[in-house]
């Protein structure tokens, strides 16, 4: 975010405080601002506080028909009808395009959402995000070959998730940012509501969709090798904070591999356990993968972190060769990748590895929104 954005966006958070509240708020840093926002903009659009967990005990459809202004809805979106026609256009379009539903959450554009509006509703519940009802073929020049990806415009950070079968949306993110970072799709579908992403062919193909957004996702450093950082995230992960400032803060000494630590539990037997309960996976195939990869002499250690969100250097030969092992450990054993990343972790001692500060249920840069369907 610019400097004056940034000003515009301060200004408009203290509006109508004392002065000494507001020059409190103005000076505060980023999280302590974020607090004050949600405190304040989730008791204006619903009537209620939030919860010390940063979010509202209020239903999606609470939240949408608590926030939109039906007739500056209509005026700006250039709807002819009243309440129902406004309510119809959002559950399709509006969610679909991150389409404002009043004036208080609008970006610079007057239509769309803030960065920070976008970041609000998700977090309370709201589903927004492109469905991308359209197939993407194989030759579709609308998307990118995988082995051809370059850095033409010399840019420091790429962004990376990827959608495959009909599990999730494809979240926006604020286009602001694309002067530092690029944005990248691996999918089969095309998503035609955000200009910001960069459609890319998957070179994989499995019948399990997960196991193809997982080859995506553990062979990052052999297509990003020309970028200096890649900021991974699941589909269902909101990103909240601009690309840069997300792997400045990671840590004040060198990096090249951040993650979560796991907010609830801290060994692989735990959360193989807890796939088998939660039926994400069998209990034979879980069996045969741990006999596999001899867990007993690799000694991973009480450790287990969720990856739903990650920062590499791609062109670290230490990120190089952990990605290596840790998808070839998938490619034969379960398909969860946190059950393999502490072994392959174990097994290259010399990467420079970091945890981010907070678990992913806290991380003000990312934001884990619910699946749009049943996936594990």
């Amino acid at each position: 975010m610019g400097l004056s954005q940034s000003f515009r966006r301060r200004l408009k958070i203290v509006k109508g405080e004392s002065f000494s509240r507001a020059v409190e708020i103005f000076f505060a840093g980023r999280k302590k601002r974020r607090a004050f926002e949600f405190q304040k903009f989730g008791h204006y659009l619903t009537g209620d506080d939030l919860t010390p967990g940063g979010t509202v005990l209020w239903s999606e459809t609470d939240v949408i028909h608590g926030s939109l202004d039906i007739d500056w809805y209509a005026h700006s979106h250039g709807i002819d009808g009243g309440a129902k026609e406004c309510l119809d256009h959002y559950l399709v379009e509006g969610r679909k395009r991150a389409l404002a539903p009043n004036s208080a959450l609008a970006g610079t554009d007057g239509k769309t959402l803030s960065a920070w509006g976008l970041e609000f509703l998700v977090r309370c519940g709201v589903m927004i995000g492109d469905t991308g009802e359209k197939y993407l073929s194989p030759g579709d020049e609308r998307a990118i070959d995988p082995f051809r990806i370059s850095n033409p415009g010399g840019k420091k950070f790429a962004v990376v998730t990827s959608i495959f079968g009909d599990y999730d949306k494809l979240m926006p993110v604020d286009s602001n940012w694309s002067d530092t970072a690029d944005f990248f799709l691996f999918s089969d579908r095309y998503f035609d509501a955000s200009k910001t992403w960069q459609h890319v062919h998957s070179p994989y193909h499995h019948v399990d969709p997960r196991r193809r957004a997982r080859f995506v996702k553990l062979n990052l450093p052999v297509f990003f090798h020309a970028y200096e950082w890649v900021i991974w995230i699941d589909a269902n992960m909101l990103l909240c904070h601009n690309p840069q400032a997300v792997v400045e803060g990671v840590a004040d000494t060198p990096f090249d591999f951040a993650t979560f630590r796991h907010s609830s539990r801290n060994s692989i037997m735990a959360e193989a356990a807890a796939c088998v309960h939660l039926g994400k996976e069998n209990l034979k195939d879980l069996s045969e993968h741990f006999a596999r990869i001899d867990i007993s002499s690799r000694e991973p250690g009480k450790k287990l972190f969720e990856t739903m969100a990650m920062v590499l250097r791609p062109s670290s030969p230490a990120v190089q060769k952990l990605f290596t092992k840790w998808w070839g450990l998938l490619l034969r054993g379960s398909k969860r990748d946190q059950l393999s990343l502490p072994i392959a972790l174990a097994d290259v001692p010399e990467i420079q590895f970091e945890q981010f500060s907070d678990t992913i249920d806290n991380s003000t840069d990312f934001f884990r929104a619910k699946h749009s369907s049943k996936a594990n």
